[in-house]
């Protein structure tokens, strides 16, 4: 695993802890043949599961994934969780934000 750059380094001091996350992936209501669909061994199941509900049907999901987002300064979500150790808790904290 690469070294967490650090423009990255204070969204993962921002992530709220694993307690937080299962509290808020529990409070999502979602069809599990949906979270199947997005959800492979790239991605967790939890993130998957947000994800379906924070950004979208599958489709809009995996461009999410593949698209640089400005709250990670510019890095795309999958080239965080599969760079970096702290990968998924820094998208779990992007995640937590959105609206």
């Amino acid at each position: 695993m690469n070294k967490l750059p650090e423009e990255l380094i204070e969204l993962h001091n921002n992530y709220l802890g694993e307690y937080a996350w299962k509290i808020f992936v529990n409070s999502l209501r979602l069809s599990e043949s949906e979270v199947d669909k997005l959800f492979d061994s790239e991605i967790s199941e939890d993130v998957a599961k947000v994800l379906l509900c924070k950004v979208g049907p599958v489709e809009h999901s995996k461009r999410w994934l593949e698209t640089n987002i400005p709250a990670l300064h510019n890095y795309k979500p999958l080239d965080v969780i599969k760079n970096y150790k702290e990968g998924e808790e820094i998208i779990r904290s992007i995640l937590m934000r959105m609206p």
